[in-house]
């Protein structure tokens, strides 16, 4: 059996933050970049890759990933900057699937100064690339370039986690006006990566002696409104390793796009007279709860869905889906939508695993060509988060659900 040294790659950069400040001259070609964040309100980035992945040059493995960022601006933090606190999210679609799943999930709470550096307390493994993009103290012109340090952190499976220092240069390339007289700002970047890990001291069989790479984007801006607009980015890193291993090379390519959107925070409040209406939509049919979760909103389907042991939905179970989809749509049809399957404590552990990844990724593909986004994933968890710990058969039913989870925060 072949032996893989196993490196998560991380994708994930924040770059959504109001750069320009609220009296930007639109006509002017100079502007003095820095981060301005609303307190309170709550910032949402989607990253989606499409991912090679080589083996010694050769193409093995072709899917996509997917990152999504929450943060929240807490407060304007000591001394400047921001304070934000939130979860990274990592997604994964095989070739040939529909929907994403849900892999990776990490909290943080950090600072963002106004010039784009980072304070992460050493707990925090994300945002794994920090400090990108840094902005000059002074007004820049555009044409105008600077360098800025950086780094990324590479999470290793085998050992401590490879810090690797960056230089990205930036480049305030154009200007664009929109129809209604807006303006975009455009700023390309480059960053070089060329590790050397034996010379840096990380001796090890299971680390790569070098990795190299590179990564070229381009960043938008709303420069009415101050809030990013879009990104594009070209990613490629290599490791290469030593002779003891049955391979030399392991190469990543991908093809990035990202979309940002700002909401407004929902309170308790907010969220408690939503459930209400929620209540009021569907109290017709008793096989959908609807019930609060740290993240928002869960509309809880029962095992009504499922024949035992089945993963395919029934027929007469449908419209409880139905119900619950147009639900979305007429009250938050644009945010994220998590699919959650959950079985009881009877069986085999690794078995009801599988069943619930099964059972939560047949609702999700269901539900996927009926919404108006693609912010749509699954995640199995088996009978690990029981809403009951009672082991009367009445009580484990209410464990075999379907959770379909909209997310607020």
């Amino acid at each position: 059996m072949r032996k893989y040294i196993f490196f998560s790659i991380f994708i994930i950069a924040l770059n959504f933050s109001n750069l320009f400040s609220q009296d930007t001259n639109l006509n002017s070609t100079k502007h003095k970049f820095f981060w301005n964040l609303s307190v309170g309100k709550r910032i949402e980035s989607v990253k989606t890759a499409d991912v090679e992945f080589y083996e010694n040059g050769i193409l093995t493995r072709q899917y996509e990933e997917r990152n999504i960022i929450d943060l929240t601006t807490l407060a304007v933090a000591p001394g400047g900057g921001f304070r934000v606190m939130g979860v990274f999210k990592v997604f994964r679609r095989e070739k040939g699937e529909e929907v994403f799943k849900l892999e990776d999930t990490y909290d943080s709470d950090f600072i963002i100064h106004t010039n784009g550096r980072y304070t992460v307390p050493s707990m925090h493994f994300m945002p794994n690339v920090r400090d990108v993009p840094t902005f000059p103290e002074t007004e820049i012109e555009l044409g105008d370039t600077w360098v800025a340090s950086s780094f990324e952190l590479i999470k290793s499976s085998v050992g401590n986690n490879i810090t690797m220092a960056l230089k990205p240069e930036y480049t305030f390339s154009k200007i664009t006006v929109n129809d209604d007289g807006t303006s975009n700002a455009f700023i390309n970047y480059n960053i070089i990566v060329d590790k050397d890990l034996v010379q840096a001291g990380l001796r090890g069989a299971d680390y790569p002696s070098r990795i190299y790479g590179f990564n070229y984007g381009q960043y938008e801006w709303d420069m009415a409104l101050n809030i990013p607009k879009a990104q594009t980015e070209r990613y490629q890193i290599i490791f290469g390793y030593g002779k003891e291993h049955d391979f030399a090379s392991l190469q990543y390519k991908m093809n990035m796009a990202s979309d940002y959107k700002i909401y407004d925070t929902v309170t308790r409040d907010e969220e408690e007279e939503i459930k209400k209406k929620l209540v009021e939509e569907l109290n017709d049919n008793s096989n959908i709860e609807v019930d609060t979760v740290p993240e928002g909103l869960v509309l809880r389907l029962g095992d009504i869905l499922f024949d035992t042991n089945s993963a395919f939905i029934k027929a007469d179970s449908r419209e409880a889906i139905n119900e619950a989809i147009a639900a979305i749509k007429k009250y938050y049809p644009d945010r994220e939508i998590i699919v959650e399957g959950h079985t009881d404590i009877t069986g085999d552990k690794d078995y009801n695993q599988g069943l619930s990844e099964r059972r939560a990724k047949a609702v999700a593909d269901y539900m996927l060509p009926n919404l108006e986004h693609d912010k749509l994933s699954y995640k199995g968890y088996g009978s690990s988060k029981p809403v009951t710990t009672s082991t009367s058969v009445a009580e484990r039913q209410k464990n075999r659900r379907v959770d379909i989870v909209i997310k607020l925060r």
